[in-house]
């Protein structure tokens, strides 16, 4: 062919024909320093059925890989994103208070171990709640047992106090104006002891009623608190019961704190064994 005689070496021509009129791929290059000139050609049909073949292969090649790459991930998702899931989604239905959710173990990998551990530990849940559940059963059980056996001593401590308060009430009435001040001193003293006894008593009743902490309170001066124990307590006359320096004033349920006092100022006295007590 004239024109690939012609031809730049090198030059590549992909829309000749050749002598059989067939169209083909061909090239040039010279042949040394003469002035002969290779020409290589191919077919352009089979030139494409080689680059046909050769993209069918990457197109299977590409349909392969994706198909392995589709199963390593449902693989992956199988045996460790979904339990990880089931395992997120019980421990959430477990934070709601749902403790009959349990994991299916399908493996015994670590991702297995783990949800058997989980289900161990709902189990253990379920032990705690039930056990907690009995003891505050039992816990109503004493309580309300407590607030009956509270009201009735309640009763019958009042009875004798009513009792108490009306002879001191006639007593003061009797002996008014016919006797010292340090006897009118003693009744009164008497008729005091049976108000803040009474006193004592509606605060044990608030208790059993589990109403002591919404029990009203006050700014109590705990001086006088100690003073008003001093009189009630039998202080004998080797204990001397001092106060170092000024208590302070506090917010709290009057009754309360003077019973604190009482108990701890009482059970001073009964057990000092010395023959100068000082509390």
């Amino acid at each position: 062919n004239s024109d690939l005689i012609n031809s730049t070496e090198g030059v590549l021509y992909a829309e000749i024909n050749d002598y059989r009129g067939e169209d083909v791929l061909a090239s040039v290059n010279n042949i040394g320093q003469t002035d002969w000139k290779l020409i290589t050609k191919m077919d352009k049909t089979e030139t494409l059925f080689y680059m046909e073949r050769i993209r069918k292969m990457a197109i299977w090649a590409s349909v392969i890989i994706i198909l392995v790459v589709s199963i390593i991930i449902y693989f992956v998702a199988y045996f460790f994103l979904r339990p990880i899931n089931d395992l997120a989604e019980a421990a959430e239905e477990i934070s709601q208070g749902d403790l009959t959710k349990r994991v299916q173990v399908k493996s015994k990998n670590e991702i297995g171990q783990l949800g058997l551990s989980f289900n161990k530990m709902t189990n253990s849940l379920v032990d705690i709640q039930k056990d907690l559940q009995d003891k505050l059963n039992e816990l109503n059980r004493s309580n309300n047992a407590l607030d009956k056996f509270a009201h009735v001593v309640s009763h019958d401590i009042k009875t004798p106090l009513n009792s108490i308060e009306g002879l001191a009430n006639l007593l003061s009435l009797e002996l008014e104006g016919k006797v010292g001040a340090y006897e009118m001193e003693v009744v009164l003293k008497v008729k005091e002891q049976v108000k803040k006894t009474k006193e004592m008593i509606k605060g044990i009743l608030e208790y059993a009623e589990l109403k002591a902490i919404k029990g009203d309170t006050e700014h109590v001066d705990l001086n006088n608190v100690i003073e008003s124990v001093r009189q009630a307590v039998d202080i004998p006359p080797n204990i001397k019961l001092q106060i170092e320096d000024r208590l302070p004033i506090i917010q709290i349920e009057k009754v309360l704190i003077y019973q604190i006092f009482q108990n701890l100022i009482s059970n001073a006295v009964k057990y000092n064994d010395k023959t100068d007590g000082l509390i």
